[in-house]
């Protein structure tokens, strides 16, 4: 979907929101815990791979309306938008550890760039949940709203406020690409290669499959 959209000279903007109560859940750790890997397969040519790398170098501008909790590649996910609003309900979570793997979607390097290095890197080691409120007071987000139904609503009009004034669709990947410079892409490429690379080795040796299958029973337990 999104080469596409990239691709599409009717597309100016992407607006990217889920339905139900949450962003994102994050992994399905049943699903984990009996995954196979193909060691022949590197991680960024899987298919979440290539939708992060798709979205890395997506040239027109990415609008998140986050309508609630964004666990795991929901937090992540919202590092390679534009523009993010999200509901009061919403927090950030990246319990990466948790569930022994590592950071994705160049969240290594975006975490502590955009939050600074103290807090970025207690979510990333720690697995800090981030409220709505500080997200806000740390400039990951530009807005909260309210409700889901708002901050949808508000994205919306955003986008179209962009495409408003004449010719502005044709000016908007210009924005986009000073503000994300070829130095900048590059060096994302880098680090999202690095990551995948560690993320493959982490499921090649089973250190996720067993830690998803600890945390499973715990869950079990309560």
């Amino acid at each position: 979907m999104l080469r596409e959209a990239n691709a599409d000279d009717d597309v100016h903007v992407l607006v990217i929101t889920s339905s139900g109560d949450f962003f994102s859940s994050g992994a399905d750790l049943s699903d984990a815990s009996s995954a196979s890997a193909d060691p022949s397969t590197p991680s960024y040519l899987a298919p979440v791979g290539q939708f992060m790398w798709e979205l890395i170098h997506f040239r027109k501008p990415v609008i998140a309306a986050v309508n609630g909790p964004a666990v795991g590649i929901g937090t992540t996910l919202v590092l390679h938008a534009d523009i993010v609003f999200c509901a009061r309900s919403t927090y950030f979570w990246t319990p990466f550890a948790r569930i022994a793997v590592v950071p994705e979607f160049v969240s290594s390097l975006l975490l502590p760039s955009i939050l600074g290095p103290s807090l970025g890197n207690e979510m990333l080691l720690a697995s800090r949940k981030l409220t709505s409120a500080e997200a806000l007071q740390r400039g990951l987000v530009s807005d909260v709203l309210a409700s889901a139904d708002e901050v949808r609503a508000h994205a919306i009009k955003v986008a179209k406020d962009m495409l408003a004034p004449p010719l502005a669709s044709k000016s908007l990947p210009i924005f986009k690409s000073l503000i994300r410079s070829p130095d900048k892409l590059r060096q994302m490429g880098g680090v999202f290669h690095d990551e995948m690379d560690q993320l493959h080795k982490r499921f090649m040796n089973g250190d996720t499959a067993e830690a998803a299958i600890m945390l499973l029973s715990q869950r079990a337990k309560l």
